[in-house]
């Protein structure tokens, strides 16, 4: 918990020193001066801005001449200051922590992604097999439905209830062997 207030602290730390330095290297780079002659154009206007202890100076400046102003700047100072400030930044504590549980986490999702790709290709090979299946039944059945089907159109009301009561005897006497048959086994036993 300690570390990590540290470790905010330093950030911001880091954040204000680049602010500054870049304030100064712009500062120095364009010329400007608080010389009141200077400042008191009808181009330039100084304002001050903040609370009451922090008042600060800003420059206010045409656009066109902020323009011109930019292109005397020299940037590499700069580009060297920011570069400071991200090294900073990149090897405080809070920043690699945080690239580690990205990088872990990303990790976990290919992971994941992976598995689940997986099982998709499995769940799809089970189902084709389950069509095929399914297929070779239908064709093994499709003579059986055919002769219902017959069945049903050609015979009359009296007849198919003749075959049914045959197929119910036959189920009975069926039965009736089936449980013989297991109270011979019980008996034995």
């Amino acid at each position: 918990m300690f570390e990590s207030k540290v470790d905010k602290v330093e950030l911001l730390l880091a954040q204000e020193e680049a602010v500054n330095a870049i304030n100064e290297q712009l500062l120095k780079d364009i010329g400007i001066k608080e010389d009141k002659n200077y400042l008191f154009t009808k181009d330039f206007k100084v304002e001050e801005r903040g609370l009451i202890g922090k008042k600060e100076k800003f420059a206010v400046v045409p656009l066109k001449i902020f323009e011109k102003m930019l292109y005397q700047v020299n940037t590499k100072p700069m580009k060297q200051i920011l570069d400071d400030f991200i090294d900073k930044v990149f090897n405080n504590s809070i920043v690699k922590g945080l690239k580690q549980k990205i990088s872990q986490l990303t990790g976990e999702l290919k992971r994941a992604r992976e598995q689940l790709q997986h099982e998709r290709s499995v769940r799809i090979a089970e189902q084709k097999e389950a069509k095929k299946k399914m297929d070779s039944l239908l064709k093994e059945v499709q003579p059986a439905i055919n002769l219902y089907d017959n069945f049903q159109k050609y015979l009359t009301e009296n007849d198919k209830k003749k075959v049914f009561e045959r197929i119910e005897k036959h189920k009975k006497l069926h039965r009736e062997q089936i449980s013989k048959n297991r109270n011979t086994n019980d008996y034995e036993r």
